[in-house]
């Protein structure tokens, strides 16, 4: 998580740079403009990494990792859009055991804009969520049996850079890729020796993103 933190704070001190530009930045009519409202889906597909801290014989999984996102966001001002994000992604880890997980999260969601055309702008976002995680692990390793549940949750955070497409100031098309981070705290399930014990998991993944959003608000030259 201290890189995670380090990745943030950056993140933040570039954004208190940017937006002390926007104004200079900014064109008289942009389709991200102060006042409009923002509904948006993205889908993305991802490399993964579970580092399992508890499971010495298994230290880490690879495999591939599927989400879907539902934004609603408000432009406070010219080109920064704050607003909420809700995530449900599942992952297909292949090791030494198979494990399927899904985890569900909420959280906020903040967004920049730069570029001088009123239409076409790249972006830097950031989300901090609190999430579920669950997930069964099952197979066989070194004539072992092994049936485990977890059930978690905890918090994740994200670092993204994308681009973004406005038409007829309504409909934005973007793509994008996403750096997160994530721990959560929880139960592991030992279904074959009927046990339990508490388990820690560091989840990271890099994400490609693509979707769509809605811009509502009567857009005008001076609100």
């Amino acid at each position: 998580m201290l890189r995670f933190c380090l990745l943030f704070t950056s993140f933040l001190l570039l954004t208190v740079f940017t937006m002390a530009q926007a104004d200079a930045d900014s064109v008289k009519v942009t389709a991200f403009r102060k006042g409009r409202n923002l509904v948006g889906l993205s889908g993305a597909v991802s490399s993964s990494i579970m580092d399992r801290s508890k499971l010495s014989s298994n230290p880490s999984d690879l495999g591939n990792n599927y989400n879907f996102h539902v934004k609603l966001g408000k432009f406070v001002a010219n080109k920064n859009l704050v607003g909420i994000s809700f995530e449900a992604s599942r992952t297909h880890l292949i090791g030494y055991i198979e494990t399927n997980a899904e985890v569900l999260s909420v959280g906020p969601w903040y967004r920049f804009y730069l570029g001088k055309d009123p239409n076409l702008a790249l972006y830097l976002q950031s989300t901090l969520q609190y999430g579920s995680y669950h997930a069964n692990s099952s197979g066989i390793h070194s004539l072992i049996t092994i049936d485990d549940d977890v059930t978690a949750t905890g918090i994740n955070g994200s670092l993204g850079l994308g681009v973004c497409y406005a038409i007829a100031d309504i409909i934005t098309f973007e793509v994008g890729c996403d750096i997160h981070q994530g721990r959560y705290w929880g139960t592991l399930s030992n279904n074959v020796l009927n046990t339990e014990e508490d388990i820690v998991l560091n989840r990271s993944k890099f994400i490609f993103t693509f979707g769509f959003a809605v811009l509502f608000g009567k857009l005008q030259e001076n609100d």
